[in-house]
């Protein structure tokens, strides 16, 4: 089936282009908070966490809202109707020197309203955020805008997919900050919207919008994590995909004018009761990376609290150590992957029912993550109950990070294990019990959670030695299994 589909959608690609390690991820968006009391990262933990970032190959952070509209406020008529978040303006000097110490360079986000101003493109609205771009960030170029980190600005109010009722509000915006700091380019983050829209429609739209309004980078968001309508390029289910609308921007904007937003959490996650976004699979964002190869730049949504050691499980994002342990592994960033490509060397023992099969015998392993809005995807794999197999490695080999993407559709009878029992042993006959990986929910939350999935492992590495692994899933509902992950640090 997989060979079929490269020949489907990459007529003249080789059937491994999803495999390969495609211009790994550069950047990433730096969230800082919400209010002049919200504070996400302190600025006792940017030195660690830069770090991480640098660690990760990143050039580029892109911090969201410096200002907000102020709490009880809806619209705002003045520019006395925002405030700084936490910190500002002070920390960004700490944030440029941070950054420049790394080799890295900010993009400074400015006046955030759309929290609490649906239509913030209204005339109010916009003469509000065009005053405080005049008085604020006026001044904080005068301040900061020749530092040597300082790349340029970021409007964090997202334009969907750039509806020409914008321009005004982006046009006003922009050329406040270019007066500001002549020569820095301004950006923004639309999302795609409804994907019905021809990807060619949807990039005329873009390059409409940049000319009406000045705007010099788009970072388009993939939506592959919110958006219960995007698609990567193997998935199944009719539409167009993610790769088809990064192709048709890129040809319009070029890619000096089109950076990708890459979402690091998994589908539908807000649904469950834990109320959080969770982090995905490295397979994913292998996926999502390739699809967005037309674009200059990949940059993350949001690492901070899906793919980091630093910061993400002191919030509650306990996931986060995983993917990014699996990350590095993908990108030979200090650990290493366990499993090579197409990994064929286990046994279910729970057999796969026939309609839902292992057909390739590696489909585990085949580095295709399953379509969490389609149960039918080839990639699952599905067991009536509780899952269990057991792997293979060929030697003994030391075994951090684990990852099992799991499918939530109850009008199936399908729901994610809620725990994965991991057995560890140089042989089959000697295994033994190293770890149990719980989720942050019970299934009982997952009763109205149709076409979601998570990835169920653990949360600090495991550090254990051995040939054979194996993982065992208690459930009462069906088990669809999409991918297994693991490596070592």
């Amino acid at each position: 089936m997989r060979f079929l589909l490269c020949l489907v959608f990459f007529a003249t690609l080789s059937c491994t282009v999803a495999h390969a390690q495609v211009a790994k991820l550069s950047g990433g968006f730096v969230h800082m908070g919400y209010s002049a009391t919200d504070e996400d990262i302190p600025v006792s933990q940017l030195p660690l966490y830069l770090d991480e970032l640098e660690d990760l190959g990143y050039d580029t952070i892109i911090i969201t809202p410096t200002r907000v509209t102020k709490s009880g406020r809806t619209c705002a008529t003045s520019a006395s109707d925002f405030e700084w978040v936490k910190g500002f303006p002070s920390k960004l000097g700490t944030i440029l020197n941070a950054a420049s110490a790394r080799n890295m360079r900010v993009v400074v986000g400015t006046t955030y309203t759309n929290l609490r101003c649906a239509s913030f493109w209204g005339s109010g609205n916009t003469a509000a955020v065009e005053a405080d771009a005049a008085l604020s960030y006026a001044s904080l170029a005068a301040t900061y805008g020749s530092h040597p980190a300082f790349l340029g600005w970021y409007i964090p109010d997202e334009p969907g997919p750039v509806p020409a009722t914008t321009y005004n509000y982006y046009s006003r915006v922009t050329a406040k900050l270019k007066a500001a700091t002549p020569g820095k380019p301004v950006m923004v983050a639309p999302y795609l919207g409804a994907p019905s829209t021809h990807p060619s429609s949807l990039a005329m739209a873009a390059r409409l919008f940049r000319d009406a309004t000045g705007v010099d980078v788009q970072i388009w968001q993939d939506g592959i994590g919110a958006n219960p309508n995007a698609k990567l390029f193997f998935w199944t289910r009719s539409g167009y995909s993610i790769d088809d609308y990064y192709q048709a921007l890129a040809f319009q904007l070029g890619t000096g004018g089109l950076w990708a937003d890459v979402e690091l959490f998994n589908h539908g996650d807000p649904l469950f009761a834990s109320g959080a976004y969770r982090s995905t699979s490295a397979q994913r964002v292998n996926n999502q990376l390739w699809s967005a190869r037309f674009a200059g730049k990949r940059v993350a949504w949001l690492n901070q609290f899906h793919m980091s050691e630093v910061v993400g499980p002191g919030q509650g994002f306990v996931e986060s150590p995983r993917l990014m342990g699996v990350y590095r592994a993908l990108y030979g960033l200090g650990a290493a992957l366990l499993f090579p490509l197409n990994y064929s060397n286990y046994n279910w023992v729970t057999a796969p029912s026939s309609s839902y099969p292992d057909t390739s015998g590696y489909e585990l392993f085949d580095r295709y993550v399953g379509d969490p809005r389609n149960p039918l995807d080839p990639t699952w794999v599905g067991i009536n109950g509780a899952a269990r197999v057991t792997i293979d490695l060929g030697s003994i080999k030391r075994v951090d990070w684990i990852g099992v993407q799991t499918l939530t559709y109850p009008s199936w009878g399908i729901r994610s294990p809620v725990t994965l029992d991991i057995y560890c042993g140089p042989t089959v006959a000697s295994l033994t019990k190293v770890a149990t990986a719980s989720a942050p929910f019970t299934q009982a939350d997952l009763a109205g959670s149709n076409g979601e999935e998570y990835v169920l492992g653990n949360r600090t590495p495991l550090g254990v030695n051995c040939r054979f692994l194996d993982l065992r899933m208690p459930n009462g509902y069906w088990t669809f299994i999409g991918e297994v992950e693991a490596s070592r640090e």
